[in-house]
């Protein structure tokens, strides 16, 4: 899951939300970008627990947006295609 904070969620705010994740027994990850932080679940979501913590942590104050799963053109952006030169030739 990655929740994106807002561009002007103070620092106060964006440590509620880790709380917020911890609290839940998961890890979370801040990423800090060039004007804004995103914060990640680096461990595996509970089904049980995926919609509810959604809708709790989109509701923080400072949250722009939760997600669970990357778009597809995320997805696609990540797949770098393997190319003649990267395969070593054996005699």
């Amino acid at each position: 899951m990655i929740v994106a904070i807002s561009k002007d969620a103070t620092a106060e705010q964006i440590q509620n939300v880790v709380a917020g994740i911890v609290q839940h027994g998961l890890q979370p990850i801040e990423m800090p970008g060039g004007d804004r932080v995103a914060v990640g679940i680096a461990s595996a979501i509970p089904a049980d627990l995926r919609e509810p913590l959604t809708q709790i942590l989109e509701i923080m104050p400072g949250v722009d947006h939760a997600a669970l799963k990357p778009g597809r053109d995320q997805r696609l952006s990540s797949i770098r295609p393997i190319t003649s030169s990267g395969l070593i030739q054996m005699t």
